[in-house]
């Protein structure tokens, strides 16, 4: 599939329903990493909300985020 003349900034987010993306087996981040692939510097982040407690670094540009982050935006 061509990109075409799309250009921007894009971020995805994903939700998971686990403590942990460490876990063997699961590829946590991979439509993350298809679109850094795809859009190259345009992708400015991914971000993968969990039910976990740490917000998490995987590489530069993808973090796993609590859930609950969502709700401590304002305080």
């Amino acid at each position: 599939m061509d990109r075409g003349p799309v250009r921007g900034e894009f971020v995805r987010t994903e939700c998971r329903e686990r403590l942990r993306l460490d876990l063997p087996g699961h590829d946590d981040f991979r439509g993350i990493d298809h679109l850094v692939c795809r859009l190259g510097d345009d992708f400015v982040a991914g971000l993968v909300l969990y039910t976990g407690t740490e917000t998490l670094a995987f590489g530069e540009k993808k973090r796993a985020v609590p859930v609950s982050a969502l709700w401590e935006l304002g305080h």
